[in-house]
């Protein structure tokens, strides 16, 4: 909601042109001019009059839509195009779209502050996207493609043989567009490994069968706190 110019006094405040005065405290200049003199000379100090508040005219009969306000409460809808890039917080000002300047005033700025919804499948990281992808065992092993969804459409992207949970993998210039700029971010591609819960005797049968094979298991060592090393470097 904002305030509107009166349409019916077209923003004066007036019932008529004949319902103004020319203001008796400034006459009609919309100024106050005091002159001061010392002995470094005469300064003139200019103020706006408080009588018309600078408009040099007082109404006599004030327009009975808006009570001599020349602006009425209303609402209006505007279209704004939003740039690229704009992050949470970040605003933009739309120059006279603000409410109605008083009894024919300039009209103030609308002033328009962004916040950005989640979206469902990425995580923002300034100009970058952060994407969770869950790949079969299989995959983190043998490695291979896997197709991803991105802002415009999708995209392929490799998976090294013998990639850990947790590792990011890096799509250049798939993320955000840089705001006032043609470049964009990347997309982080973090990679968690599925484990099935579920089982059938065919596939719990593949599985032992790996477990006792040399490589397949991690090393005796890989579970110990960094907090052992450290004890077993010193305290051999």
């Amino acid at each position: 909601n904002r305030h509107e110019r009166c349409v019916e006094c077209g923003g004066s405040g007036a019932r008529d042109r004949t319902s103004m005065n020319t203001c008796q405290t400034c006459h009609g200049s919309g100024e106050i001019r005091r002159v001061t003199r010392s002995l470094l000379g005469q300064m003139v100090n200019v103020t706006t009059c408080p009588a018309c508040n600078g408009r040099g005219e007082v109404i006599k009969d004030p327009c009975r839509e808006c009570n001599g306000e020349g602006r009425v409460s209303g609402s209006s809808t505007i279209e704004i195009e939003v740039p690229a890039g704009v992050e949470k917080g970040n605003y933009m000002t739309m120059r006279g779209e603000g409410h109605a300047g008083q009894q024919g005033g300039p009209s103030g700025d609308l002033i328009i502050v962004f916040d950005v919804k989640k979206h469902d499948n990425f995580e923002r990281h300034g100009d970058d996207l952060l994407y969770g992808l869950n790949i079969s065992i299989p995959e983190a092993v043998l490695g291979g493609k896997v197709e991803i969804p991105t802002l415009n459409g999708s995209a392929e992207i490799d998976i090294p043989s013998g990639t850990q949970a947790g590792k990011i993998l890096r799509l250049r210039g798939k993320g955000l567009r840089h705001l006032n700029s043609n470049s964009r971010g990347d997309l982080l591609v973090q990679v968690d490994i599925f484990v099935p819960t579920r089982l059938s005797n065919e596939e719990r049968e593949v599985f032992e069968q790996l477990r006792d094979m040399d490589g397949i298991c991690a090393p005796k060592d890989s579970d110990r706190s960094i907090f052992g090393k450290m004890k077993d470097a010193f305290f051999k």
